[in-house]
């Protein structure tokens, strides 16, 4: 199945098309110059040295373990697709404009969030970030904002489910950005 707009066709990432994408993905690393993305021969004897095949099947069972629901996502949400305009400037509100919705399709729910905090460790002096992955208390703020959120569409019952605590999304979040490389090289 193969979802997406504009010209860019992406295939879902869900449980009937994961082994498509992980072959799309083999396939086109195969093709890579590989070298001069390593930067040296020493880096790329290192790489060799990994099994990727059972790199992926070990991702594609804790992707798969996790059972995040699937939603529509963005998929390439970060920092730089997040606008945020000041309402009035005697308050503090915000309209906040999420953009750049090509990729876009239906995803596990910690993909979106495991993308964005990806984006954190991203070298990006201009947004003034170290480059680590952030730790469970960064994320809190961001996880938190999404449970009042769906809180107020849906309804206090969606705090009652253990699916929607602040733990499991940190754990989705964390699970699913180590998927990024992967759609990345789709």
């Amino acid at each position: 199945m193969k979802v997406g707009f504009v010209n860019k066709l992406f295939y879902c990432f869900l449980p009937e098309n994961v082994d498509q994408i992980y072959g799309k993905v083999v396939v086109r690393f195969h093709n890579m110059d590989i070298i001069s993305l390593y930067g040296s021969e020493t880096h790329l004897n290192t790489f060799l040295t990994r099994d990727l095949l059972a790199e992926m099947s070990w991702l594609r069972h804790q992707v798969l373990a996790i059972k995040s629901p699937v939603l529509f996502s963005h998929n390439d949400f970060n920092r730089t697709n997040i606008l945020i305009r000041d309402l009035n400037p005697d308050n503090n509100e915000l309209d906040i404009y999420f953009v750049d919705f090509d990729f876009s399709s239906y995803n596990y729910r910690g993909c979106d969030f495991g993308n964005y905090f990806s984006t954190w460790a991203s070298d990006s002096a201009e947004f003034g970030v170290d480059s680590r992955f952030p730790t469970n208390c960064q994320m809190c703020p961001f996880i938190d904002g999404y449970i009042r959120e769906m809180t107020a569409i849906n309804g206090n019952s969606f705090t009652q489910l253990e699916i929607n605590s602040r733990q499991r999304l940190i754990k989705e979040a964390k699970r699913e950005q180590l998927t990024v490389p992967m759609t990345a090289l789709n």
